[in-house]
C-alpha cells in the first residue's frame, strides 16, 4: 500500500539501546488522509543469544479531538496495562490491568505484518 503523506516510521531515532534493552519505536503519523496517530515500542532483551520479546507499549490517539489510549505489556510478569489518555491533560486515565497467556517472540523470528494477538481485543500492529 502506499501511503505518501505518512511520516518515516523511524523518525527521531527509532533504535536504540539501553541498560541492555534493545527498543525499536515505530510511529504511524500521516500528515494527510487521516486523523489517527500511534507508535509501538518493542523492547528485546539478549537471552540464550537471542534478543526476546519482553515488552510492547502502544500509544494512539485522534489528532482531532486529543483522545486516546495507552497499552504496556511486560511478557515477563505476564501483565497489561491499558488506560485513557488525552493530549490535553498531564494525568491519564484509570489504569485497568489483566493478565495475558505465556507468549514468547523472538527478534529474529517476531513477523509483525502478521500482527500477532496478545489477546483477544490486543494486537501489535
Amino acid at each position: 500500500m502506499d501511503t505518501p503523506c505518512l511520516v518515516d516510521p523511524l523518525e527521531d531515532g527509532g533504535i536504540a539501546v539501553s541498560r541492555g534493552v534493545l527498543s525499536v519505536d515505530l510511529r504511524y503519523w500521516t500528515s494527510c488522509g487521516g486523523w489517527g496517530s500511534s507508535t509501538n515500542s518493542y523492547k528485546f532483551r539478549l537471552q540464550g543469544g537471542r534478543f526476546r520479546l519482553i515488552g510492547f507499549d502502544h500509544i494512539e490517539f485522534m489528532r482531532n479531538t486529543g483522545e486516546g489510549e495507552k497499552i504496556s505489556v511486560n511478557f515477563l510478569t505476564l501483565r497489561m496495562k491499558r488506560n485513557p489518555w488525552s493530549i490535553e491533560s498531564s494525568v491519564d486515565g484509570p489504569a485497568r490491568w489483566s493478565r495475558i497467556r505465556p507468549q514468547r517472540y523472538y527478534l529474529d523470528t517476531l513477523d509483525i505484518s502478521e500482527c500477532p494477538e496478545i489477546d483477544d481485543t490486543t494486537a501489535m500492529c
